[in-house]
């Protein structure tokens, strides 16, 4: 009975899998079919083209896949054509810098080191001299006697402690230098020793100004730092004066709160945690990181920053130096076509440098420094290579030196006393940034001839040029993205590389090098 029925249900099994066969034997046999195929309807309304100002958005991403093929591409043959052209350039690195290189570069440090002390030692004399002052106004409050005008009180005292500041600061920039001009013969190295006198001035510039506020605010017993007395202020006769302003609104967005109060900041780890911090902006405290270190990360940047300094040392001894080395008859002969072509050919390994370089700074090393100090804070950058204009550029690519020149320029210079107006601000933004620039670059190759001056100068008309295309075309536009990738990668930097090359060279041969 069971193998019957077992029997059975096998047939049923089998007879259902070979009807549900049939039928989709069936379906597939079935066919679409339309009623007069050839008298269709193809164009039943108006439309625009996908390539139009007009069309609907459209993805480009297989062109764009295309031209990173033929980028590479391109890249592979240039690496083949430097190959046969010149071999193996690459040496082992430093036995082009000499011992009298290390030597005044070591002093130019140690200099720099002596600033700093200097620094301390002011602000460390400032504090007491403001418990002194608090302490005295205090005194007179309770025995209702009369005590000196708070304004000339803090300004008089201020003006001495900037005058010892801002000499120190001169001198960070001015030895260094004098040093590097006169006797460091690599100019790699010597730019990388100005950078440092360049960072060390503007963190005790830093420093200065912001210990400044915070005395006045500290002397003023205006603990909750919202009533400045010098927003009621301005310059009248070549002096400060005291006088009720109508014209100003104070705008605080966010509370002045540090968990370490003035003069209490004032200590010797508290100034090397700034200096080693990867920041330009002095503040008593900063974000702190509550996890512990993570080592792999470390690892990771580390890794990435070694691999970085390789790639850029090869790309400037294998294809850099060559390529200006041939650019020397370009300019001699000041044959514009000829220069013109030397310069767009060193715009690409120039961009390649400046993007290698700029990731491995900002984001490598800059993420190591934050990572070791438990520095919260990682914004070093924003998305500055979507950039519509050159002003979105120079406000996202390097927030350190920008959130320096807006704390300690741009609204210092803009708010009272002085009250220049907003154009003004940032013409003198720049010209401090332009002569930064000349330093950096003009004393290394010992050619001051004002190319990085005024090409930093040369950005303010290209940034309202720029704004103009971008409003014009709207924040998205592509045109003002290129003409910014056009002014500063293809043209600019190459350009200067060129200029500044060519003039170390001509010095180099006065001197006998």
């Amino acid at each position: 009975m069971n193998d019957s029925k077992n029997e059975q249900q096998a047939e049923q099994t089998s007879s259902s899998i070979t009807s549900s066969e049939k039928s989709i034997k069936q379906k597939k046999v079935i066919k679409k079919a339309k009623n007069y195929p050839q008298a269709q309807i193809i164009h039943r309304e108006g439309s625009t083209s996908l390539l139009d100002v007009d069309g609907p958005p459209v993805s480009f991403s297989g062109l764009v896949n295309l031209a990173m093929l033929l980028l590479g591409g391109m890249m592979i043959r240039l690496i083949l054509e430097n190959y046969l052209k010149y071999g193996i350039l690459v040496t082992l690195p430093g036995f082009d810098i000499t011992n009298t290189d290390l030597y005044y570069a070591v002093s130019s440090i140690l200099i720099l080191c002596t600033n700093l002390t200097i620094t301390f030692q002011i602000e460390k004399s400032s504090a007491d001299h403001a418990k002194s002052v608090l302490r005295e106004r205090k005194e007179a409050i309770e025995q209702n006697k009369e005590y000196k005008d708070i304004l000339e009180t803090v300004v008089n005292y201020d003006k001495i402690v900037l005058i010892k500041q801002f000499s120190n600061l001169f001198f960070s920039l001015a030895i260094p230098s004098v040093l590097v001009y006169n006797n460091i013969h690599n100019p790699i190295f010597g730019t990388m020793v100005m950078m440092s006198s360049v960072i060390v001035a503007l963190k005790i510039y830093s420093y200065t100004v912001t210990n400044l506020d915070l005395r006045r605010a500290y002397i003023c017993d205006d603990s909750t730092l919202e009533n400045d007395i010098l927003i009621n202020t301005k310059f009248k006769n070549a002096c400060l004066v005291h006088e009720k302003r109508n014209d100003i609104q104070v705008i605080n967005r966010d509370r002045i709160d540090y968990t370490i109060a003035y003069p209490n900041n004032i200590a010797l780890p508290n100034i090397l945690y700034f200096l080693a911090a990867p920041t330009l902006c002095y503040q008593p405290s900063y974000p702190r990181s509550e996890k512990p270190i993570r080592w792999k990360f470390v690892a990771k940047r580390t890794g990435e920053l070694l691999f970085a300094l390789t790639l850029t040392y090869v790309s400037i001894q294998q294809y850099g130096f060559p390529t200006l080395i041939n650019s020397m008859k370009a300019i001699e002969t000041n044959n514009q076509a000829w220069v013109s072509e030397r310069v767009l050919k060193l715009s690409v390994v120039v961009s390649i440098l400046w993007l290698i370089g700029f990731y491995a700074f900002f984001h490598s090393w800059l993420n190591i420094i934050a990572e070791l100090l438990g520095f919260a804070d990682r914004r070093f950058y924003l998305a500055w290579w979507n950039s519509s204009d050159l002003g979105v550029y120079w406000r996202e690519w390097n927030l350190p030196i920008h959130n320096f020149c807006k704390r300690h320029i741009m609204v210092p210079i803009t708010s009272p006393p002085f009250n220049l107006n907003f154009d003004l601000g940032v013409f003198v933004t720049f010209f401090i940034s332009a002569v930064l620039h000349e330093l950096l670059f003009g004393i290394p190759t010992r050619s001051l001839k004002l190319y990085s001056f005024w090409g930093m100068l040369f950005q303010l008309p290209l940034i309202k040029l720029t704004e103009m295309v971008s409003k014009s075309r709207g924040p998205r536009t592509n045109l003002g993205n290129s003409l910014f990738w056009i002014f500063f990668c293809i043209i600019g930097q190459p350009l200067l590389v060129l200029r500044y090359y060519y003039n170390w060279v001509q010095n180099n041969r006065e001197i006998g090098l």
